[in-house]
């Protein structure tokens, strides 16, 4: 504990010896606040994407079995009821204490009992067995931890770059970082990616530190955080190939290579400290044994070689190429190119800098080594190479500067200005999310007991508002019944309103060439429902309003464009995410249709 509390302080120290020296440092970190708390509350009390929902669902429910039964085992169940828990659960866990304490107070604790019954039903049922202050209130406070943790990254990232060159570099790299929408739009959910990225630039730093100096509690600490972090997500394995690199260095500067690379105690030392931390940041091995976390390693392994769902139709080099486009704009992904290739070319030069480079570029190319094996990728997967990629691009812009001073700064104003305007314009659009626009049409207009119908399974997709009566084909009575035999009983329910997702609804009218995904939409019976609805007037509804961009099958039957689609992901931010139901654009789009009169099959009447 003496050795952990001296390197937080050091930590404090260098932080304030940061801000005082460089001034323009503390503008940096305030803009990337600024950028990751602008409209942090979009969707609350909904969630962000499927891994929010569950990253801050998972601790309130292993309260509830604990509620329940106010015992050891109690808590044994909540851990090992459904998946390995990692270091989220404690993380989110903490951040939801306030309105615990909140429902203690108000003598309402026993209100997270709920959610363990209502998991049973549907997700529905689970989303509306909470009151909408208990969500909001956890999500936010989960949202701004990641956003501290996401401004403690640009801070790391700056001092990487101040470590391996000065501080022009580390200021440079800091900016671009906090520019960038990959990180952006992470910081606008709780996750488990900012943080393990946290955790995986300290080990950077460190493994850099160890390089300089040789202290081996640097390798030590290093094993600890690379454990964490790859408890966090296992990606940040790469933690591993920093130090590993930055070990061998590190000998091969002194007189007897062998012997400085045999350090038998510091060896045996991060070993026991990086397998111990892994291993128990996982909550589960408290109920279940080191061999959930085994398990849970496997079944990772396997499912990112594997196809997703219906994202099977393009190699990985598409995904991974589509998904830098969209984390990082088409400016920002020339110039990292362009500042690998000058990295590259660079690498015969023997320096202490060089060092530095080789030690990054190790981890960069083993990361897009495991990646290209995968079968698909999103942005948030390729995080823990962001920040490597534009620490490259800082130093060769400072190279460039020292021989062509005008073209350097030439080239860093129009990579800040491009990446600022293609970030804010992604950044802004979560004042304006279409499914947020419909939820607040729907309860602008909705009267007392109003009624709402929607076809996702998913809450965390659905423009529907908390706590209204939601009739969805996941809670129906004959579980055998069909989504069109149920929609066409739409006169039985007769509800006020019906919201019509892109996925779950709209995709029934696209043609089955439409896309990989359309062609998995293909039920007449749901199609013609949706005719009718629309275009006819055969049911008492008219378009209330029409929320996000329409989506092209609507006005064209042509095929979806693949290499439009790899094309836009640089062009428009909110083009897309995920590539699922979470994502941002046309998945976005929501119809929102109201009642004006009676259910009446055929024929309208006054309400």
């Amino acid at each position: 504990m003496g050795a952990l509390r001296d390197l937080l302080g050091r930590a404090r120290g260098q932080v304030k010896a940061d801000l005082a020296a460089d001034r323009k440092l503390r503008y940096i970190l305030l803009l990337s606040a600024a950028l990751s708390l602008f409209w942090i509350w979009h969707r609350v009390p909904n969630f962000a994407t499927r891994d929010e929902r569950w990253r801050v669902v998972d601790p309130l429910e292993v309260l509830g079995f604990y509620l329940d039964d106010p015992s050891v085992q109690g808590l044994r169940d909540g851990l090992s009821h459904w998946r390995a828990y990692g270091p989220t659960m404690y993380l989110y866990g903490l951040t939801a204490l306030p309105v615990i304490a909140l429902t203690v107070v108000s003598g309402d604790l026993g209100i997270f009992a709920n959610i363990r019954a209502a998991a049973t039903k549907d997700l529905f049922a689970h989303w509306h067995a909470l009151p909408g202050w208990v969500w909001t209130g956890t999500i936010v406070l989960a949202r701004l931890t990641t956003v501290v943790l996401a401004v403690g990254c640009v801070y790391l990232v700056y001092r990487i770059g101040t470590q391996l060159r000065d501080r022009a570099t580390g200021r440079l790299a800091a900016l671009l970082l906090a520019l960038t929408w990959a990180l952006v739009s992470l910081t606008h959910e709780a996750g488990e990616d900012v943080p393990m990225l946290f955790c995986l630039l300290l080990v950077l730093y460190l493994s850099l530190r160890f390089l300089e100096t040789g202290d081996g509690d640097l390798v030590v600490a290093g094993a600890g955080l690379t454990g964490l972090a790859m408890a966090f997500k296992l990606t940040a394995g790469i933690g591993v190939i920093f130090f590993g690199v930055a070990y061998l260095l590190r000998a091969r500067r002194s007189a007897d290579f062998w012997d400085s690379v045999y350090r038998p105690t510091v060896i045996k030392r991060s070993v026991v400290l990086g397998l111990l931390v892994f291993f128990l940041s996982f909550p589960s091995v408290f109920a279940e044994g080191p061999m959930v976390v085994l398990e849970r390693i496997g079944r990772g392994v396997s499912a990112k070689s594997s196809p997703h769902g219906w994202l099977y139709d393009h190699p990985s080099w598409w995904w991974i190429t589509r998904s830098y486009l969209n984390g990082l704009g088409w400016p920002l992904f020339v110039g990292v190119l362009g500042g690998l290739a000058a990295t590259l070319g660079r690498l015969r030069e023997r320096s202490r800098e060089t060092d530095g480079v080789i030690v990054i570029l190790s981890g960069l190319v083993v990361a897009l080594g495991v990646f290209s094996l995968w079968a698909y990728l999103r942005t948030h997967h390729l995080m823990p190479t962001i920040p490597l990629l534009v620490l490259l691009l800082a130093i060769a812009l400072r190279r460039l500067a020292e021989r062509r001073k005008r073209l350097a700064r030439v080239l860093v104003v129009g990579l800040v200005v491009s990446t600022a305007i293609y970030t804010g314009i992604g950044t802004v659009g979560y004042a304006s999310q279409p499914r947020d626009q419909a939820v607040s049409y729907i309860s602008s207009n909705a009267g007392p007991n109003a009624t709402v119908e929607t076809y996702p399974w998913d809450p965390q997709e659905a423009a529907v508002p908390h706590g209204l009566e939601t009739y969805r084909w996941s809670n129906r009575t004959d579980t055998s019944q069909s989504i069109g035999d149920w929609m066409g009983d739409l006169p039985e329910r007769c509800p006020d309103f019906i919201a019509l997702n892109h996925q779950q609804a709209m995709l029934y009218l696209a043609s089955e060439n439409h896309s990989a995904l359309s062609a998995s939409y293909t039920d007449p019976t749901v199609e013609a429902y949706l005719r009718d609805l629309l275009y006819t007037d055969t049911y008492p509804y008219e378009i209330g309003g029409r929320f996000g961009p329409e989506p092209i099958f609507l006005s064209t039957g042509s095929p979806r464009d693949s290499t439009w689609d790899l094309l836009q992901a640089g062009v428009n931010p909110r083009s897309i995410q995920y590539g699922d139901p979470q994502d941002f654009g046309v998945d976005q789009y929501v119809i929102v249709l109201e009642r004006t009169g009676n259910c009446t099959v055929g024929s309208l009447s006054d309400p």
